[in-house]
C-alpha cells in the first residue's frame, strides 16, 4: 500500500471506543502502527460503525481482563497485520483468543504491509477474509473492499453497508498520484499591458510563493485581446510591480497550522507549561505512550526556526525517549536526533528546509513521550535570534524565587509542597517542600540564571520512623557520580543551613536513598540572582522564647519506640499523675528529645503500674547526644523501683535519650519533667496524688494496686478458720504461692491481724508465711508455718527504715492468708 493511503491523519484523534451491547468491531493492532491504524478507525467511526479499541479500558481495571471481555463480546475482529504485529505477543494472544472462542466472532485480516505468516498461523487463519491494504492506490478502493466483508453491516449504526468513499471524500491529504514537489504561483499582471510586456515582466518580477502549492491550475497566461484593442496601450507606468512584491507571503507560525499532513498524539494547546518553568499561551504539543509525531508541508519556505522543550504534565520522572527531526520521508538519516527527558532545557531550532517538501518531528520511547514546539515559524528568511519569545517564566525578572513557588519541578518522585508541617526538632512551618517515600525520593529544579541557593533542610516528623536511616545527595546538573553534598540523615538530624553556588549549574537535585522510609524538609529555600540571598527563618518552635518546657507538651519527640503520653496514670508506688510521659513495651522502649538551647533537665522517674509483671527486671540508660557507648547514667529497674528525682546539666548536649532494655516487659514514667534555661535547677513541681501523702495512717485495704502481687485480692465479709468474719480484708489465696508487696512510703509502723481464710485451704494443707522488709528476700523479718488450725494473730512491725513490706506464702498445695484491720501509721 502506498504511504499516501495514510497521509491524511484524522482531524482529531479517533473517537472514544464504543460502549454498549450492540454488535461492534474489535480493533487488534500493534501500538507502533498507530499512525496507520488510527486513520482507519476514524474513517470507520465516521461511516457509522461501532468500533472498540484499547482506549476503552477504564482506569483502575485489569488490562488483560478488559481486552478479553471486549473480544468475547465483539461481532467482528479486525487484525491489522504487520511486522510489528507479528513481533507482539499481546497481539498474537488476541488473535488466538478470538479464534478459540465458541462462538467465535467473524474475523478480517488487514495487511498493512507484505508480511509472511508462520506455517502455524497460516494454517489457523487460512479461511479468514483478508484485505491487503498496501496493494491499493486509493483509500476509496481499500474501504470498498473492507465494506464487502460478510455481515459487517451488523456493526453499523443503521445495520447497512455504507457506500464506499470517493477519493475526493478522503481529504486533501490523500492523493492517488504524487504531487509535484513544488509549485510556483504566478501573480496576474493587470489588463492593459501588452502581451510582450507581460512576458518580459513575468520573467523578471514573478515572486516566489511561500505557501503550500495549491491544486488549482497555474495562471500562466493573461487574456490579451481586450488589451490589444485599447486605443492607447502606453500606460506602462501603472505597472504594479512593487505591489506584487509586497504581496509576498509572510512567515507562518506553527500553531496556526491546525491540520498538518500527518500526526499521532498531536494537539495545539493553550496555557501550557514546560518542565523548566516557562508558560506559553499556545504551543504545538506531542504527547503519547511510546510514540508521537507530526509532519508539516514545507511548501516554498526555506527556513524553520523556533524552540522545543518538554511539556510539564505529560511525562513522569524517569521517562526517556528520542526526538528525531526528518526532512522529507527519508527517515533513515534524521537531520536531528536527541535523547529527551524531563530535564531537557528549552532548545532553539534553526533548520534549512529549502530543499525539503516536509519536516517531521517524531518521538519514540518505551514509556511516555512529550514535546512542545513554541514560537516556531516557517519562513523565507527568519532571524532565529530575533524571534520574540512569548513564554513567561517564574524565573523572569526576579531577583529571587522561593522553592515553594515552583509547583512543577523538572523531575520528582515522592514530592509535595505541604502546609503546616513540623520537623523532628520541634519546628513548625507554614509551607515547605517535602520529600517523603519508601526507600527513595527526589526533586530536580531548573536553576536558570540564578546564582545562589540558600535555605535549610531537616527531617519531617511524619513519614519517617525511629530507626530509619537514609542518605541525602545534592547534585549540581546531572553528573550524579560526584554529588555536591552527601550526608546520612535520621530523625536525629538537626536543622542544617544550605548556601550553594549554582552559577555554573543548569539544575540542582535533592535525592534520598535508604532501606526504609526517607524524608526531607526544604524550608525557607530560595534561588537568587545576586549571589547573596538573605537568610529567612519562618519556622516556629515549642522551644522559642521560653524559659522552660514541660516534657508532656512535646507530642512528637525526635525518636521514640513504645512511647505515649497517657493521662491519669498510676505508678507502682501508688502515685497517680494527671499526665506523664510513658515508655512501655516488650524488651525495649526509648524516647529521644531535642534539647535545643535549654541547659537543665529535671523531674521524676518511676515505674508504671500497668504493663509490668512481678519479676520483670530491666535496664534504664540515659544518654546525652548520640554517643551511646558512654551513657550519662545506667541502672536496674523493677516494679519495686521508687520514685526517683532527676536533675541533669544538658547545656552541652543536643539530645537527651531514655532507653529501656530487658528480657521481658520494660516500662518507665517520666513525671513532672522540665527542660529549663535557668542554668541552675529546673523548676520542680509535684503534680501527682497519692494515698500516702499528708496522712497519719492508711488502711491496707485502701491500697488496691500494691507494688507487686500474685493471687491477691481485697474481699468483703470474708471469714477465717476460727469463725471470725471480717467486713473487709486483704486476701492471698492460691496454689503453692501467693504474695503482696506494699510501698511503705514515710510510714513507720505496720499493725494488724493475720489469719487463715476458711475457703481455699484444706485440712492437710500446710505452708509458710514469710514477712520481708525492703527488697532483700534473703533476710526475712519473720516466718512461720500456717494451716487451718492457725489462730488469728496480731502483728506490729517497725517499718521506719524500710521501703517495702512483703507478705509471701509458699507451700506444696494450697496457701491462704487474711490481713484484717491492717494499717500503716506514722
Amino acid at each position: 500500500m502506498s504511504s499516501t493511503i495514510y497521509s491524511k491523519a484524522p482531524d482529531t484523534a479517533p473517537l472514544s471506543s464504543y460502549k454498549g451491547n450492540l454488535p461492534y468491531i474489535f480493533i487488534s493492532y500493534a501500538h507502533a502502527d498507530s499512525r496507520k491504524v488510527y486513520p482507519v478507525i476514524k474513517k470507520l467511526q465516521a461511516d457509522g460503525f461501532r468500533v472498540w479499541y484499547d482506549d476503552g479500558i477504564d482506569p483502575g481495571t485489569e488490562w488483560d481482563q478488559s481486552i478479553a471481555d471486549a473480544i468475547k463480546n465483539c461481532a467482528y475482529f479486525f487484525a491489522f497485520l504487520s511486522e510489528n504485529y507479528l513481533r507482539s505477543e499481546n497481539c498474537k494472544d488476541e488473535m488466538n483468543y478470538a479464534r478459540d472462542l465458541n462462538p467465535a466472532p467473524r474475523r478480517l485480516l488487514l495487511y498493512l504491509e507484505d508480511v509472511t505468516l508462520t506455517d502455524g498461523m497460516e494454517l489457523r487463519q487460512s479461511r479468514i477474509q483478508a484485505v491487503h491494504c498496501y496493494t491499493y492506490d486509493s483509500q476509496a478502493e481499500m474501504f470498498a473492499r473492507i465494506y464487502e466483508a460478510s455481515d459487517i453491516e451488523k456493526c453499523h449504526e443503521k445495520n447497512k453497508k455504507p457506500m464506499p468513499p470517493l477519493d475526493s471524500d478522503m481529504g486533501s491529504g490523500f492523493r492517488s498520484k504524487p504531487e509535484q514537489k513544488k509549485k510556483k504561483k504566478v501573480w496576474m499582471i493587470p489588463a492593459g499591458i501588452a502581451a510582450v510586456a507581460v512576458a518580459v515582466l513575468a520573467v523578471l518580477f514573478v515572486p516566489k510563493i511561500l505557501e503550500k502549492p495549491s491544486p488549482e491550475p497555474e495562471a500562466e497566461t493573461v487574456e490579451a485581446p481586450a488589451v490589444v484593442q485599447e486605443p492607447e496601450p502606453e500606460p506602462v507606468q501603472e505597472e504594479p510591480v512593487p505591489e506584487a512584491v509586497e504581496e509576498s507571503v509572510t512567515d507562518v507560525k506553527l500553531t496556526s497550522i491546525q491540520d498538518p499532513v500527518e500526526y499521532v498524539n498531536f494537539s495545539i494547546q493553550e496555557e501550557i507549561q514546560n518542565t523548566v518553568g516557562s508558560s506559553y499561551d499556545k504551543a504545538v504539543v506531542l504527547a503519547g505512550w511510546n510514540s508521537a509525531y507530526v509532519r508539516y508541508n514545507v511548501g516554498d519556505f526555506k527556513q524553520f526556526a523556533g524552540t522545543y522543550s518538554v511539556p510539564a504534565g505529560s511525562l513522569e520522572s524517569g521517562d526517556e525517549y528520542t526526538l528525531r527531526v526528518y526532512l522529507d520521508e527519508e527517515e533513515e538519516e534524521p537531520c536531528l536526533k536527541e535523547k529527551l527527558t524531563r530535564s531537557t532545557p528549552e532548545t532553539e531550532l534553526d533548520i534549512d528546509v529549502s530543499e525539503a517538501q516536509f519536516i517531521t518531528f517524531a518521538l519514540e520511547g518505551s514509556r511516555n513521550c512529550g514535546l512542545m514546539l513554541t514560537d516556531c515559524y516557517l519562513g523565507e528568511e527568519i532571524d532565529a535570534e530575533a524571534i520574540e519569545k512569548t513564554g513567561t517564566s517564574l524565573y523572569d525578572e526576579k531577583e529571587d524565587i522561593s522553592l515553594t513557588a515552583v509547583e512543577m519541578p523538572v523531575e520528582s518522585g515522592n514530592f509535595s509542597i505541604q502546609e503546616e508541617i513540623s520537623n523532628t526538632m520541634g519546628s513548625a512551618y507554614e509551607k515547605a517542600v517535602v520529600l517523603s517515600g519508601w526507600q527513595s525520593a527526589y526533586v530536580r529544579y531548573y536553576v536558570g540564571d540564578m546564582k545562589k541557593f540558600t535555605g535549610t533542610y531537616s527531617v519531617p516528623t511524619d513519614g519517617t520512623e525511629s530507626g530509619d536511616e537514609f542518605t541525602l545527595r545534592i547534585y549540581l546538573d546531572e553528573e550524579e557520580e560526584e554529588p555536591y553534598l552527601k550526608e546520612k540523615l535520621s530523625r536525629s538530624t538537626v536543622e542544617t543551613e544550605l548556601d550553594i553556588d549554582v552559577s555554573g549549574a543548569q539544575f540542582i537535585t535533592f535525592a534520598l536513598e535508604g532501606d526504609r522510609n526517607c524524608g526531607l524538609l526544604l524550608t525557607d529555600c530560595y534561588l537568587n540572582k545576586n549571589g547573596t540571598a538573605s537568610a529567612q527563618d519562618t519556622g516556629t518552635s515549642l522551644y522559642d522564647e521560653k524559659d522552660g518546657i514541660m516534657l508532656t507538651s512535646i507530642e512528637t519527640p525526635v525518636e521514640s519506640k513504645n512511647f505515649s503520653i497517657p493521662e491519669e496514670v498510676l505508678n507502682t508506688m501508688g502515685t497517680t499523675y494527671e499526665k506523664a510521659v510513658c515508655l512501655s513495651g516488650r524488651q525495649s522502649a526509648y524516647v529521644r528529645y531535642n534539647v535545643g538551647d535549654f541547659s537543665r533537665f529535671a523531674g521524676t522517674y518511676s515505674v508504671p503500674h500497668a504493663g509490668m509483671e512481678a519479676g520483670d527486671e530491666y535496664t534504664l540508660t540515659i544518654y546525652l547526644d548520640e554517643e551511646e557507648e558512654e551513657p550519662y547514667w545506667r541502672g536496674k529497674l523493677t516494679r519495686s523501683t521508687a520514685e526517683t528525682g532527676i536533675n541533669i546539666d544538658v547545656s552541652e548536649a543536643q539530645f537527651i535519650t531514655f532507653q529501656l532494655e530487658g528480657e521481658k516487659n520494660c516500662a518507665l514514667l517520666l513525671a513532672d519533667c522540665y527542660m529549663s534555661k535557668t542554668g541552675g535547677k529546673a523548676p520542680t513541681q509535684k503534680t501527682g496524688t497519692s494515698p500516702y501523702w499528708e496522712k497519719d495512717e492508711i488502711r491496707l485495704t485502701s491500697v488496691e494496686t500494691p507494688v507487686v502481687c500474685k493471687n491477691f485480692s481485697i474481699q468483703e465479709d470474708v471469714s477465717n478458720t476460727m469463725g471470725d468474719i471480717c467486713e473487709k480484708a486483704v486476701l492471698l489465696s492460691g496454689n503453692q504461692i501467693a504474695y503482696v508487696r506494699y510501698n511503705v512510703g514515710d510510714f513507720k509502723q505496720l499493725t494488724g491481724t493475720y489469719s487463715v481464710p476458711d475457703n481455699g485451704v484444706g485440712e492437710k494443707d500446710e505452708y509458710t508465711l514469710t514477712i520481708y522488709l525492703g527488697e532483700d528476700e534473703e533476710n526475712p523479718s519473720w516466718n512461720g508455718t500456717l494451716s487451718r488450725g492457725t489462730e488469728a494473730t496480731p502483728f506490729d512491725i517497725d517499718v521506719e527504715d524500710a521501703q517495702f513490706v512483703t507478705f509471701k506464702l509458699e507451700g506444696a498445695r494450697n496457701c491462704g492468708l487474711l490481713l484484717s484491720d491492717a494499717y500503716l501509721r506514722k
